[in-house]
Parts: structure tokens; sequence; C-alpha cells
């Protein structure tokens, strides 16, 4: 279940992002290309957090996979124009605050406004709504790019469907898989530990130390579980723990703190690593 908080964090208005708002396979997404003069080594599809299409920071994010892939990166609007409004950030900040007597007085105004945002997010973005609209995408981008294999990358609300990519979903229509290459950050809805024992395919875990959606100790039960895998079939999985991060860090963080800075940019450099290697021993046709 979604928390107060997979809506707060910072937004990043240090830099610009460079891509481009196309419309692809029937959605609005956002591409970044690798350098000019560059062959993607593949093709990395963002399921994001609840902020959506729209979020600098989910952006941004996207240029710097495609930038250090190099990749091809799609960031798509999988929620048809409504993800959550970036008020909410400010918002959940106000009803967590507990500093000052007006932190409590105005308490009940913040927590009416968060309700007014929440509620509408989860009712039309639960994954049973959103997954059909995830698998047609990749479906459709598999058709399209059949020469270039495919990475999901999946943070907070997006982890859900990335970690059941990573059960070896597979197209019913192909029979071939929607991902070649799973990643993801505090993923949000995740059962324990039924959603990690299903898992047969490679699978790369970001886990933050203060996260109370997928807790500390559910990622070292989900570690454990991806062991076993990997040492029965070799499977490539991993867990890797950012031990003062909190939920959220991978796209979230304030980039004016030097330890969120640094986990979120650790965080990336985990990603990009992953696929690059995913991606090296991918064969077409799987």
């Amino acid at each position: 279940m979604s928390c107060p908080d997979c809506f707060t964090g910072s937004i990043h208005l240090n830099a610009e992002p460079t891509g481009t708002i196309l419309n692809l396979y029937g959605r609005q997404t956002y591409v970044a290309n690798p350098p000019t003069g560059t062959d993607p080594k593949g093709i990395v599809i963002i399921i994001p957090d609840a902020f959506g299409l729209p979020f600098p920071n989910n952006q941004l994010l996207a240029d710097t996979y495609a930038r250090e892939g190099p990749f091809k990166v799609l960031l798509p609007d999988f929620m048809d124009s409504t993800p959550a409004p970036l008020w909410m950030m400010h918002t959940f900040s106000n009803v967590l605050a507990t500093e000052t007597i007006w932190d409590w007085v105005t308490k009940p105004y913040h927590i009416a406004w968060a309700v007014y945002g929440f509620l509408p997010f989860v009712l039309r973005h639960n994954y049973n709504k959103s997954m059909p609209k995830v698998t047609d995408y990749f479906s459709q981008v598999r058709a399209a790019e059949p020469n270039l294999p495919i990475g999901a990358a999946g943070f907070c609300w997006g982890g859900q469907h990335t970690i059941y990519f990573a059960h070896g979903m597979r197209d019913s229509k192909t029979g071939k898989l929607y991902a070649d290459a799973c990643f993801t950050a505090h993923p949000s809805n995740i059962k324990m530990p039924g959603d990690i024992e299903n898992v047969t395919r490679n699978l790369s875990i970001a886990a933050a130390g203060k996260d109370k959606v997928m807790t500390i100790d559910q990622s070292h039960q989900a570690e454990a579980i991806l062991r076993e895998l990997t040492a029965k079939t070799g499977v490539p999985t991993e867990v890797l723990y950012y031990k003062d991060a909190g939920h959220g860090f991978a796209v979230r963080a304030d980039p004016s703190d030097k330890q969120q800075d640094k986990h979120m940019k650790v965080c990336a450099e985990q990603a990009v690593r992953w696929f690059q290697n995913r991606f090296a021993e991918w064969k077409p046709g799987q």
C-alpha cells in the first residue's frame, strides 16, 4: 500500500531535461537518446513513481541513463495525464511535520488536501488497471525494436510492475518476454514474500535502509530468496543497500544534501551497470 513517503521528496530544478516528448505507441513519451553518434546498447523503459512523466526528476533520470548507458530511454505516460500532482509533495511534508504548535494546528487542513490528492490517484492507478497499459506498451516496443534488448526500470509505484516482469511474464500473443532486464528501486505495493518468491528472471533491487514501504527486514528477506534462486539456477540477481536512504531516494532525493545526492547517483550507477551487463548477455528471440 502506498504511504506518505511515496509522495514526499525534492523537485529537481538544478538542471534542464534534454529529451523530447513524443507520441509513441499510443502514449505521450519522454524520449532520451544516447549522445550523438552513439548506438544504444538497448532500450530502457521507465515505469515511474506516482508523479509520472511530467515530473522533472523522472525526465532527468532518463537523461542520465541515456547518457551513461548508452541507452535509448522511454518514459511513457502510463497514467493518462493524471499522475499525482506535484503540490502533494508540499502537502505530505506538512502532514508529517510535528516540530511546532503551528504544525499541529494546521495538520487537519493538510490531511484533507492529502486525501483529496491521494484517493483519486489510488483509485485510477491500481495495479489491475495499470498493468495492461504497461504490458501493451512493452509489447509494442518489442515489435518495433526486435534487435534491441528491453529493460524495465521501476520506481515506487512502478516497482511492482517491474518485479512482476521478473516473474518471467510473457506476451500471450508472441510468447516473448516483456522485459529482458529488470531493475527496481524502493518498490511499493509488494507482497512479501510471495512477489519475490515468484521471481524467475534477473532482478536488481536498490533497497533503502530507512524505507517504511519495503522495510529493511523485507529487503533482507528478498535478498535471501533471490540468493537462493541464483544459487539454484544461475539467474543474476542482487539487492544493494543504501543504509541511510529513505523511500523515494533514487528519484526524489535532495541534491543539495551531499549524502542524499550521493545515494541517488550511486543508485543510478547501479541501474546503468545492471542494464549494461544484462543487455550484453541478451540474444534476440528470447
